[in-house]
């Protein structure tokens, strides 16, 4: 993460030969993540601290990592 922290996802679904990779904002949710979009970039935070922030790119946010 651009930010240096790290950010371990469980029970998650992983795609091997899918292109890019998809992260459910449902499952951070149901872990405590909160996030917050607005003018077309997405924040991802734990508590206070900010682990991911994205842009909206062709109507798809993308993690900055």
């Amino acid at each position: 993460m651009p930010t240096g922290k790290v950010l371990v996802l469980e029970d998650c679904y992983y795609v091997p030969k899918f292109v890019s990779k998809v992260i459910s904002i449902s499952m951070l949710d149901k872990r405590g993540l909160y996030i917050v979009f607005n003018n077309n970039i997405c924040l991802i935070y734990h508590s206070d601290d900010l682990y991911a922030n994205s842009y909206l790119q062709r109507d798809i946010y993308i993690c900055l990592m």
